[in-house]
């Protein structure tokens, strides 16, 4: 075996190192390398060993022939031209096909709780477990067969392993029929005879600290054959601590030291990911004398970190750069695809929401997206719809008022793609709905968020070509299935990102060496992450791993403890490393910090201690934790109004600044999350019922109870069929037979009033009157008329849970923070105006009728037993005289734009979540 280890000595980074191993001091014309393999970590060490050969060869005004230069993944995956090796999609398919159709009653270790639904996205959840199974057996060369073939005796549960080997013997029958090779099993064969482009003489494994025994197996069939160099990034003193492939030894390394310069300040605890961040910068701060922008690197092993960083540099104007790329799941192209897919499978009313307010699809129908969202959380709120087929059927029969103009055209677009998906095949169907979306859009390279959006269009197209394969169509997925593979499949990748402009790296763990940047600061220095932990592994636990010869804890701790080593070793004559630790996660979970930072003396172990498990240092701003900003309502920007109804005087009483909200500004809460009737349209179910009594010529006059209820019981089904459809929701249909149930218990008592001589007047009538030069109108439930004696009588209905005292709801307890035109007194107690609803009535019709006029409620409680009349008996021209004040009072009031103070609490806040603090701290005057 022809291998030779070379130890670089750790005395500068990396990079350096690495290049001027391979760099003549002074060379004498072209460098020519293209007979050399070099094998680095990750692809960024491998792109900045390119970029340090090319520099130093061009300070020397020579030229390089570059080399050739892989990853070990690169590496064990190279193959000679064989177009019958399956892709990723195919696996995907094959792996989902089969077990949608495993007869899974005889695979009881491994399921042995439940037998699951076969449904797809189960199917393709546990295809992907098991493949990263076989992905992590393969970096020891093993196929799944082998391992309960082989180590059956050390297995914890060898039935479970048992029926993994019959499903991998199952894919690989399935892969034959289709004429298809797994790409694993390909991997793991070739690496018995290894074939290397004919120019290379030699392979170089440049620094890679955790190469697979698969990786080892194929280099040492080559080594038979080519000279192998191994280079360790650590002084030869060390020679000891490594074995011959550059691994170092756990046993060496786990009680090791690691040297710390001024840890004091190179230790740090933060908080959260954005105190992380935030103490990032504040170091880079600190260090602007001695290190620039191009002179620092952020290691970032936690990716959680990763956004908050990436927003704090770009606030300061350093542009960042990830060399790992982006999720394809963060990109909106992404969330396009994966919102139509739900709407498309689900067909909930939430999946079209979603899908609706995707920014894009909003820009491309070109509405205006405030008018068209609040016209569909409206036309929920109202409608109350059970999925996409219910408002695509309401549109399309022209059911629908004219209110929703915005959202019928929204729903015709829909319906357009929804179509041409059920036309035409998968790959036209996606390519046709991105550009039905995408059509009006102009593209520019140069912007860095055009640049991404190229980047994952380009990704989707290639995903897209895995599937023009007959493999997905012989296995007879339906389009749909189909889709949610594509959706699967491109949630598995990343984008590469810009770096146009770029002046600070945000590297992971492994590729930190490869940076010669003499300011390091990596955030995350917390355990699972430094050391990683593959901690509730059910298929490969640690001790199975030992068997098995694959990475394990141990070998895991001894790299990472390597890397943290050569990282300061390298920065000591000219640098620094700081390290930071979280507290807690983005969800608040407490973090331990990584073990690594106390591999230290046992004097020094204590403080350091003491220092990494209390309480971070945060910053905190001069406001309330819970209040990010104070909320600009423009008081007295509105004009005051000239009309008000009746049922406003109470709002305003309630609290003026809530009033000013709802009522000059025009805010309501309103959202699309209603599962059923609120309690206005409860009482407009019953109100439209008794409504259509009150105009019916002879069911107002009808004594039969029985015949009035089944009028109402109609005419309740007829407002929810108009609202609802022909199959309105459950819980609506529940509330239907409870609306019908109070209406049954009016109708006795409508049928005993007209009994009693009364009769309906004038029902849902519209009055007004002028106050202090305010127009002040309502609109009266009924006015009802005694037959022979002439009085008259004003009802308004309630259909609130419990029967109520018009008294009791018009005059509450005193209070000192009333006002004086609110105070009444009443057999010399205090009492205060809440509501004038039916004294401001009463002043209306004054005029209209020469008798007496009473008033009070027709109660349609949830107690049907509690169903009748409450008139306000004791009412008087004295009370009558003082709600007529308070009302003058709450006008001028109004008037003169009186809004402030707020009150600290009212019965029915439709504001609570704008204020999580007292309104006083939120709002900006």
């Amino acid at each position: 075996m022809t291998l030779e280890r070379h130890f670089l000595n750790w005395d500068a980074p990396l990079t350096q190192k690495a290049r001027s191993f391979f760099l003549p001091s002074q060379p004498n014309g072209p460098v020519d390398m293209g007979k050399d393999l070099i094998i680095v970590p990750t692809r960024q060490a491998g792109r900045r060993l390119r970029e340090a050969l090319a520099h130093g060869c061009a300070e020397h005004n020579t030229v390089l022939l570059p080399p050739l230069v892989e990853t070990p993944g690169d590496f064990l995956r190279r193959t000679k031209a064989q177009p019958n090796i399956a892709n990723k999609t195919e696996v995907s398919a094959i792996w989902a096909h089969l077990l949608m159709n495993a007869d899974l009653k005889h695979l009881c270790g491994l399921f042995p709780a439940r037998i699951p639904e076969q449904r797809l996205s189960w199917a393709l959840h546990t295809g992907r477990m098991i493949q990263r199974l076989r992905d992590a057996l393969a970096d020891g060369g093993y196929r799944i067969a082998d391992v309960h073939r082989e180590f059956d005796s050390v297995l914890e549960e060898p039935q479970r392993w048992q029926d993994l080997a019959e499903l991998e013997t199952a894919y690989f029958a399935r892969l034959s029929q289709v004429g298809k090779r797994d790409p694993i099993e390909l991997m793991i064969e070739q690496t018995s005879k290894p074939e290397l482009p004919a120019r290379i003489e030699r392979i170089i494994i440049a620094a890679v600290p955790d190469p697979t025994p698969l990786l080892i197996r194929a280099l040492e069939n080559l080594a038979k054959r080519i000279s192998i160099v191994i280079l360790i990034h650590a002084p030869e003193s060390l020679a000891d601590w490594f074995d011959q492939w550059g691994r170092p030894i756990p046993e060496k390394w786990r009680d090791s030291r690691i040297v710390i310069p001024d840890p004091q300040a190179n230790i740090i605890l933060a908080g959260s990911p954005p105190s992380q961040s935030q103490k990032a910068l504040h170091l880079m701060a600190a260090e602007k004398d001695r290190f620039g922008p191009a002179d620092i690197a952020i290691g970032v092993p936690d990716p959680s970190i990763t956004p908050h960083l990436w927003a704090e540099l770009e606030d300061r104007g350093l542009l960042p750069f990830d060399p790992a790329g982006k999720p394809a799941t963060e990109h909106p192209l992404f969330h396009l695809l994966d919102s139509f897919h739900t709407l498309a499978t689900e067909g909930s009313y939430q999946s079209f929401s979603a899908f609706l307010r995707h920014a894009d699809v909003l820009e491309r129908i070109g509405l205006s997206p405030h008018l068209l969202l609040e016209e569909l959380d409206r036309f929920q709120n109202e409608h109350l719809p059970s999925g996409w087929k219910d408002i695509a059927d309401r549109f399309s029969t022209k059911t629908c008022p004219p209110q929703f103009d915005n959202l019928e055209k929204a729903v015709a677009f829909t319906q357009r793609l929804i179509d041409d998906f059920e036309r035409i095949g998968l790959d036209s169907a996606v390519r046709s709905l991105l550009q039905m979306v995408y059509e009006i859009r102009t593209v520019d390279p140069a912007k860095p968020e055009d640049g991404e959006f190229i980047e994952v269009a380009k990704l989707i197209d290639a995903t897209l070509r895995e599937f023009e394969s007959e493999t997905v169509s012989i296995l007879g997925l339906g389009k749909r299935e189909t889709l949610a593979l594509l959706i699967q499949r491109l949630g598995e990748q990343r984008y590469s990102l810009m770096r146009k402009g770029a002046v600070i790296d945000l590297e992971g763990w492994l590729e930190l060496p490869w940076n010669d940047a003499p300011f390091l600061i990596v955030t995350g220095m917390n355990e699972e992450m430094v050391p990683a932990s593959r901690l509730g592994d059910i298929f490969l636990p640690d001790s199975l791993r030992i068997q098995l010869n694959l990475p394990d804890d141990s070998m895991r701790l001894a790299t990472d403890i390597y890397i943290l080593q050569e990282l300061i070793e390298s920065r000591k004559a000219a640098g620094r490393v700081s390290l930071l630790a979280g507290k807690t996660s983005s969800a608040g979970d407490p973090l331990k910090p990584s073990r690594l930072l106390f591999y230290c003396d046992d004097t020094e172990l204590p403080h350091r201690a003491e220092r990494l498990f209390g309480d971070a240092e945060e910053r905190r701003d001069n406001h309330p934790p819970t209040i990010s900003f104070r909320l600009m309502v423009g008081a007295g920007s509105k004009p005051a109004p000239t009309k008000m109804s009746v049922t406003q005087f109470k709002d305003y009483m309630a609290c003026p600044f809530r009033f000013y909200m709802k009522h000059i500004l025009g805010m309501e809460a309103l959202d699309d999350q209603k599962t059923e009737l609120d309690a206005m349209d409860f009482g407009s179910l019953v109100h439209h019922a008794l409504k259509q009594m009150a105009q019916n010529q002879r069911m107002r006059r009808c004594e039969n109870a029985s015949e009035l209820a089944g009028f109402l019981s109609t005419e309740a089904e007829k407002w929810a069929e108009e609202r609802f459809g022909k199959s309105p929701p459950l819980q609506i249909e529940i509330q239907l037979l409870a609306a019908i149930q109070r209406l049954s218990a009016a109708a006795r008592v409508q049928a005993e009033l007209v009994g009693e001589g009364w009769e309906i007047h004038k029902s849902e009538w519209r009055v007004e009157t002028s106050l202090k030069g305010m127009q002040v109108s309502g609109r009266i439930d009924r006015v009802d008329r005694h037959r022979q004696t002439g009085r008259i009588r004003i009802l308004d209905y309630k259909t609130s849970e419990k029967a109520t005292k018009p008294e009791a709801v018009h005059l509450l307890s005193a209070s000192k923070d009333a006002r004086d035109y609110a105070r009444v007194f009443i057999a010399e107690k205090e009492k205060r105006w809440g509501d004038l609803q039916l004294p401001l009535y009463r002043l209306m019709l004054l005029g209209d009728f020469a008798g007496p006029i009473e008033f009070g409620y027709f109660n349609l409680p949830k107690a049907i037993t509690e169903t009748g009349l409450t008139i306000w008996e004791d009412f008087n021209d004295k009370l009558m005289k003082s709600s007529k004040g308070c009302a003058e009072g709450v006008i001028e009031d109004i008037q003169n734009g009186r809004f402030w103070p707020p009150a600290a609490k009212v019965q029915y806040d439709d504001f609570a979540a704008l204020f999580p603090a007292a309104i006083e701290d939120c709002v900006e005057l």
